[in-house]
């Protein structure tokens, strides 16, 4: 299976996602004015934002870019609304990002989308039988496979307590075993897969803002990662909220929750705020989906509430593998391993953010000898191919040839960090996946 930007750009309908339960968040029309009469004060709003990078990148760049978000910013009008008041923020942290010295092919702006196409294209078309998207070791489709682990409710009981908690009966067609609830959560999976994957890099803007203040700490005053901001802003705002339950080890804390728990969930959080762009992410998502819906709404399907939730543990979960393992070998923080039985839609985002290379610009300088600037924003990866050879997975990335040794010099550590057989940050058996080979050519 291919994956590339051409594959993208012919199949392009094919790659459209479903909309049968979206809008997934009841807007408040007060709140959202709001907000928007503040984005139409804002100097740096959309267009302007586009005019800047089209006149700092080249044509080519330029015209990959545009389309592609224009795409996303139609999606988000209904999925996620508030997108559009940081789009500018998310554009300009990612031409920092393509120029920066110490980051390598770190845009977000092609990547998110292209993460959410390679999830379409693994999963295939849920309306459609046939062998439609990824075939496993055991001959099932990926996106069956999904479906049937979640709907045993043994490792994934946290979502259907969720949704218990949340008013559903548990006489709902949505908990009956049968035909009908099998295809109304593979309609619910596919969406909320999308929807996380292509806002999963959501959190860049906000982490920088957090590394800033950890920099600035000595100097300046109290920054978002200190103790008490972390105590007061967002634990008592989020500790409920499913992001809290997955950092937990997808369980709730009970009676006999030992006496330091929170000490060390303060202690995840602040290494997390910083240490990752997924937990500020998810943070970010859930706080601009609350600033506009309504609330108490008695109305509000369980179903919906649970796309943004679990949407946003997926966008926490892709970025967690360094608090999961820490700065030694042996993982510091187990419970956060994220095995595709517990968490199958966290998991395929992790999965399709390691495949997404293709295209990513790389920030170039030229004529430094002369004393002038001149930028460059050729990209490195051409595609991403994988080959499954009975449980074993081979992802090749097809690299320019300038660029494939230090692609090549990469790769052993990012196949320890997330496929190592016993400590890599995800566990793909439940898939059928017991090896991840990854190679360049």
């Amino acid at each position: 299976m291919r994956f590339s930007l051409s594959d993208y750009k012919t199949n392009n309908l094919k790659y459209t996602p479903t909309s049968f339960l979206s809008p997934f968040t009841k807007v408040d029309r007060i709140r959202y004015k709001k907000l928007e009469a503040k984005h139409l004060n804002d100097k740096n709003d959309i267009g302007n934002a586009f005019d800047e990078l089209k006149m700092r990148t080249n044509k080519e760049y330029f015209h990959k870019v545009y389309p592609i978000q224009s795409k996303t910013l139609g999606y988000a009008s209904l999925s996620f609304p508030a997108y559009r008041f940081i789009l500018p923020e998310v554009i300009t942290e990612d031409w920092i990002a393509t120029v920066d010295w110490h980051k390598f092919q770190r845009d977000h702006v092609l990547h998110q989308p292209l993460t959410a196409y390679i999830v379409l294209k693994l999963l295939g078309q849920p309306i459609k039988r046939g062998r439609t998207g990824l075939t496993l070791p055991s001959n099932n489709r990926l996106l069956k496979t999904c479906i049937d682990e979640i709907l045993r409710f043994e490792e994934t009981a946290y979502l259907k307590n969720f949704l218990l908690e949340c008013g559903l009966s548990e006489k709902s067609v949505w908990l009956k075993p049968g035909k009908l609830q099998e295809w109304l959560w593979t309609q619910l999976f596919v969406e909320t897969a999308y929807l996380a994957a292509v806002f999963h890099d959501l959190g860049y803007p906000w982490q920088y803002v957090g590394l800033l203040g950890d920099k600035l700490e000595t100097i300046t005053t109290p920054a978002m990662i200190k103790e008490e901001a972390i105590e007061h802003s967002i634990l008592n705002s989020f500790k409920k909220r499913l992001i809290y339950m997955a950092m937990n080890g997808y369980i709730k804390p009970t009676p006999s929750t030992p006496a330091d728990w929170e000490k060390e969930i303060k202690e995840q959080t602040q290494k997390a705020i910083t240490g990752t762009h997924g937990f500020p992410g998810a943070l970010g998502f859930l706080f601009m989906n609350d600033s506009i819906r309504k609330f108490p709404d008695k109305n509000i399907s369980p179903i919906r509430q649970l796309c943004v939730e679990w949407a946003a543990v997926a966008i926490m979960m892709h970025d967690m593998s360094k608090i999961y393992h820490g700065k030694g070998k042996i993982p510091e923080r187990p419970h956060l391993r994220l095995d595709a039985k517990v968490d199958p839609l966290s998991a395929l985002i992790t999965f399709a953010d390691v495949l997404q290379d293709f295209e990513r610009p790389v920030g170039k300088f030229l004529g430094k000898k002369t004393g002038n600037v001149e930028l460059s924003y050729d990209h490195a990866c051409e595609y991403t191919e994988i080959h499954l050879h009975g449980n074993s997975l081979n992802i090749n990335y097809k690299m320019k040839t300038k660029d494939l040794a230090f692609k090549r010099s990469r790769l052993p550590f990012e196949q320890d960090e997330f496929f190592n057989a016993r400590y890599g940050y995800l566990n793909l058996k439940a898939w059928g996946i017991n090896n991840v080979v990854m190679q360049a050519g």
